[in-house]
C-alpha cells in the first residue's frame, strides 16, 4: 500500500507528492500560511531525499527558497541556496545568495564559489558556468590547468567558450577547439570535418596571438601531429588543402 500525507485537507500519494507538493505549498503562501506549506515542502524533499532515482525539482526549489522567505528563516535559505550552488553550479542559485550577504562579504564569498566551481569534477560544467558568470580569466585557467579533461565531443559548450575566450585568451580558446578537431578525427565523423577545417583556420589566426605555448604544442607542431595520425583522413584533409 502506498504511503500517504495529509496535505491541505487532502490524503496525498508520496508517489505523486514530489509532483504536486509545490503547487499546493504555494497555495499556502498565498494563503498567508507559510507554516503549512514549509512542513509539506520538507516532508516531500525528505522523501525525495531517499529514493534511488534523484532529480532536481527546480519548481519545489523555487517554492521552498519563497516559503524560507516568508517565514524570515535566512540563514536556513542562505543554506539551502548554497547547497544548491556546490551540487549543481546554478548561477541563479549563487546569486541569489551573494544578494543575502552583507556589502563586502558578497565579493569574499563569490571567489569562494569560483574556486568551488573550479574544482568542480564535471569540466564541461565548470567551463560552461564560468564562461556564463562571467569569469573568463578562471575560465581560461581551468582549459589550461584541466586540458587533458577536455572532453571534444561537447561542441556546443566548447564552441562557447572558445568565442568568448578567443580575443583575450587564445591559447585556451585554441586547446578547446583542438580538442573538437581530435574528436572528430578520432571518431572519423565525416559530418563533422568543415566544423573540424574551420575550427583549424581559427586556431592558425589565433596562433600569432599566443606569446607562449608553454608545454602546449605550437600550432605548426599540432598540425603536423594530426597529419601523421590521421593521413588516411582524406575528406578532412582534401578540405584543409583545398
Amino acid at each position: 500500500m502506498a504511503h500517504s500525507v495529509l496535505s491541505h485537507g487532502l490524503w496525498v500519494s508520496f508517489s505523486t507528492y514530489g509532483t504536486i507538493a509545490p503547487d499546493v505549498a504555494r497555495r499556502l503562501i498565498a494563503a498567508g500560511r507559510a507554516s503549512e506549506a514549509y512542513d509539506i515542502l520538507r516532508a516531500s524533499m525528505t522523501r525525495e531525499a531517499q529514493t534511488s532515482f534523484q532529480a532536481f525539482n527546480s519548481k519545489m526549489d523555487e517554492v521552498y527558497e519563497d516559503c524560507l522567505n516568508q517565514m524570515g528563516k535566512l540563514d536556513e535559505l542562505k543554506a539551502h541556496l548554497w547547497t544548491r550552488f556546490k551540487d549543481s553550479l546554478s548561477a541563479r542559485a549563487l546569486r541569489d545568495y551573494l544578494k543575502l550577504l552583507p556589502d563586502f562579504d558578497d565579493v569574499e564569498a563569490e571567489e569562494t564559489a569560483l574556486d568551488v566551481v573550479e574544482a568542480y569534477p564535471r569540466l564541461a560544467a565548470t567551463i560552461s558556468f564560468l564562461v556564463e558568470w562571467p569569469a573568463l580569466e578562471r575560465a581560461a585557467r581551468v582549459v589550461l590547468a584541466r586540458r587533458g579533461e577536455l572532453d571534444g565531443d561537447g561542441y556546443t559548450t566548447l564552441t562557447t567558450a572558445a568565442e568568448a575566450l578567443d580575443a583575450r585568451y587564445p591559447l585556451a580558446a585554441t586547446l578547446l577547439r583542438r580538442a573538437m578537431i581530435e574528436d572528430t578525427l578520432n571518431g572519423a565523423k565525416s559530418t563533422r570535418y568543415r566544423h573540424a577545417v574551420r575550427h583549424l583556420a581559427e586556431c592558425q589566426a589565433s596562433d600569432q596571438a599566443i606569446t607562449d605555448f608553454g608545454a602546449v604544442l605550437t600550432h605548426q607542431e599540432f598540425v603536423a601531429a594530426l597529419r601523421e595520425k590521421h593521413a588516411r583522413n582524406y575528406g578532412f584533409w582534401s578540405l584543409v588543402d583545398g
